[in-house]
């Protein structure tokens, strides 16, 4: 059985800082230190921990960046399958790592804690798509331009979602537009031709 727990913590988030302390040297030293704390500390212990199978315990959901509940062809997809490896490939992640999801003390200004960790999991090295910048904007188009990352991490899944889509003029438009990798090249790639 999964649980959820909330708890409080007191500090402010990065993105709600900036609302009550505006000091720009501050935003500087709260960037630097955020950046030092996720180069530094969180990306390199995450790694450190390592597993055959995708996901949690066989659960695997989807990244951040990736909306399959409302996208063409994930809509509908209800179970993500966990890929068992042969040696431990897969690497623990974050799965959102982004200002918003990250405490901050208001006294040191340093990061007390990451929150929300629905996304993590253990995944292939690479899969976070930590962008090295607190930008939001950048943050949010990471979910732009996905061809390269779901060929790369979701292959396996895109085929199988893409062979079941019934409207695939729909699917050569995203494909056309570079939303979606072109399920022939991924095909020949995995040497399955259908």
């Amino acid at each position: 059985m999964r649980t959820a727990v909330d708890i409080w913590l007191q500090g402010s988030s990065k993105a709600s800082f900036w609302t009550s302390f505006v000091a720009e040297t501050a935003r500087a030293q709260v960037d630097r230190s955020i950046q030092m704390f996720i180069q530094g500390t969180v990306l390199p212990q995450l790694e450190k921990l390592t597993s055959r199978n995708r996901g949690i315990h066989g659960f695997v959901m989807p990244p951040s960046w990736l909306s399959p509940d409302i996208q063409p062809p994930w809509i509908g997809k209800k179970r993500w399958e966990t890929l068992p490896l042969e040696s431990l490939e897969y690497v623990f992640q974050h799965g959102d790592l982004a200002a918003h999801n990250l405490i901050i003390n208001p006294q040191t200004l340093q990061v007390m804690t990451v929150i929300d960790w629905e996304y993590a999991g253990c995944f292939p090295p690479g899969m976070e798509k930590w962008l090295g910048t607190l930008d939001l904007d950048i943050y949010i188009k990471r979910g732009n331009q996905l061809a390269r990352p779901i060929a790369e991490f979701l292959a396996v899944e895109y085929l199988e979602c893409y062979n079941k889509w019934g409207d695939k003029p729909e699917l050569d438009k995203l494909i056309e537009r570079g939303e979606l990798p072109y399920p022939d090249q991924l095909r020949r790639s995995a040497g399955r031709d259908e």
